[in-house]
């Protein structure tokens, strides 16, 4: 989780994303989801995990200290609530995806008038739900908010399945088939969140299922940004083994 101040007020809705520069990579960005919305001091909040050595991700969860100065662009994206809600919700949330999710929430517990909101909240075990807490707490501070937990691996021996060492295939496979057999979602909206074998699948079941496309909101699988930036000042950068590559959003 990498918290940055902004050195000037910025503009953002939650469940958007923005791209990232480290000085230790100059002219190389990548997008991140925005976990928060500004606090009052001007922080925000990205969840970042290492994918590989020498880029971006490695400079920020490795290489970022307390003090560092970063560039982050405009926020970008569409994966936002409208003004007046119309339907109920379905979110759904892997891995790092967690993060609009999260922001999304947020921004629903500041409205007077809720919606029923149902989440699925992928992940490769129980451990790696590394920031949103136990779904009983998160119901429990939201009577509006369902909860339902769904884990990729192979049934039956406690190891990660399918095809790459990450097994996204069967965290894909498991989120997918959880979120279409625990109901008809085909009076709500959806925002779907995460690795990119996640969001092609769970939108695939959902169409599949009956619910129109323009009802289905969800991070873009492929779009560079190299916007102009504005500088930020790094907080506390650190990654936990929990932390995974934010797929459709980090290019």
């Amino acid at each position: 989780m990498l918290r940055v101040r902004t050195n000037e007020p910025y503009p953002y809705r939650a469940g958007q994303f923005a791209a990232l520069e480290s000085p230790l990579l100059p002219q190389a960005w990548r997008q991140y989801s925005i976990a928060c919305a500004p606090r009052p001091d001007g922080e925000l909040e990205f969840h970042v995990r290492q994918t590989c050595a020498g880029g971006v991700s490695e400079a920020l969860v490795a290489h970022t200290r307390a003090g560092d100065t970063l560039r982050v662009g405009p926020a970008r994206g569409s994966m936002t609530l409208d003004d007046e809600l119309a339907s109920d919700l379905v979110l759904v949330a892997a891995d790092t995806g967690w993060a609009p999710v999260k922001a999304l929430l947020e921004d629903l517990s500041a409205r007077r008038r809720h919606r029923s909101v149902r989440l699925f909240l992928g992940a490769h075990s129980f451990a790696d739900l590394y920031d949103a807490g136990p779904p009983s707490e998160l119901e429990r501070r939201r009577p509006w908010l369902r909860v339902t937990p769904v884990i990729g691996r192979r049934p039956g021996t406690g190891a990660a399945f399918g095809t790459g060492e990450d097994g996204y295939d069967a965290l894909a496979e498991a989120v997918a088939e959880a979120v279409t057999r625990h109901g008809d979602w085909s009076g709500h909206q959806a925002y779907v969140s995460g690795p990119t074998a996640v969001v092609e699948a769970t939108v695939a079941r959902l169409t599949a299922a009956g619910m129109p496309p323009g009802s289905i909101r969800h991070d873009p699988l492929s779009d560079i940004l190299r916007p102009s930036a504005r500088a930020v000042t790094g907080g506390p950068g650190a990654a936990t083994a929990a932390d995974t590559a934010f797929e459709g959003v980090e290019s």
